[in-house]
């Protein structure tokens, strides 16, 4: 495995080495977290995996190599609500998640319910879905709102630094709810978005029946955290550990009914003799 490297220039420079001693296929990755859960899933000696650092760099980096005809290249990049805006891939060498990233489609798994047992208390989880919602939906409504607003600030262009928000700031760690009226002035300081009335027009703009398309996975893991110290758990196990339960805990008969494992499946028919995953048992 290739460390992470920083732009799509760098990517291609060690590709086109590397494709020097390694004939097989190069499976280009976001990030360590997608590596940590393709590497055990993929043919060791016949793929080669590639941190590219972020989507971009693996986009580009892909789209460079498809120009300079190199075989054998697939990138793997989450949507990031690129079907909501009607974006399609730019190159038949890119597979898309099929949630917005790929810790939501882990979340939306059954990997989520070894987190709840792993992390939850069953007392407190079956006192709150006695309210009537389980804890996934739950989840999700709390993290609707900053999707929504991600969505928003990649339709009109605006670069607004989501890194900035504490999501304590605004979801109540005795209620497991969110104050959604804290999380736009948390958002108005930057002045990226518009300003009242306005912004409230411009998010009822934007429709979708699926919730995974628009909630962002590093919302739903930090939120889910919050709802694990107090409401669902005794203790915030922090987003490492959730997310390692979560790659480990992903079944393989799941991850093969997933339209993502068979766009990889279809990219290998397309492109012989390149191989990525190992069979399935």
């Amino acid at each position: 495995m290739i460390a992470a490297l920083k732009d799509a220039g760098e990517v291609v420079s060690e590709i086109l080495m590397t494709r020097l001693a390694h004939r097989g296929s190069f499976l280009l990755l976001e990030g360590p977290d997608d590596s940590r859960f393709w590497e055990p899933r993929v043919l060791e000696k016949r793929c080669e995996i590639v941190i590219g650092g972020c989507k971009r760099s693996v986009v580009n980096a892909v789209q460079t190599l498809d120009s300079q005809t190199v075989p054998g290249i697939v990138g793997l990049v989450d949507d990031d609500c690129d079907r909501l805006r009607s974006l399609s891939p730019p190159s038949s060498n890119l597979v898309y998640t099929d949630a917005r990233d790929m810790e939501g489609l882990l979340l939306r798994s059954a990997a989520f319910s070894n987190v709840m047992a792993e992390y939850g208390d069953r007392a407190k989880i079956s006192a709150f879905e006695a309210r009537g919602t389980t804890v996934r939906q739950a989840l999700l409504q709390l993290a609707l709102p900053i999707g929504r607003l991600r969505w928003l600030a990649m339709v009109l262009g605006a670069d607004l630094n989501f890194r900035r928000l504490r999501h304590l700031d605004f979801v109540d760690k005795l209620t497991w709810r969110l104050d959604e009226e804290s999380l736009l002035r948390e958002v108005a300081k930057q002045g990226k978005l518009p300003a009242q009335p306005q912004l409230q027009a411009e998010l009822a703009k934007l429709t979708c029946d699926d919730p995974w398309q628009v909630c962002h996975g590093h919302d739903l893991v930090s939120i889910l955290g919050i709802g694990l110290g107090h409401v669902l758990g005794h203790h915030d196990p922090g987003p490492a550990k959730i997310g390692a339960v979560l790659r480990a805990g992903m079944h393989q008969n799941e991850l093969t009914s997933l339209p993502l494992y068979q766009d990889l499946r279809a990219w290998e028919s397309r492109n012989p003799p390149y191989l990525v995953l190992k069979s399935a048992p």
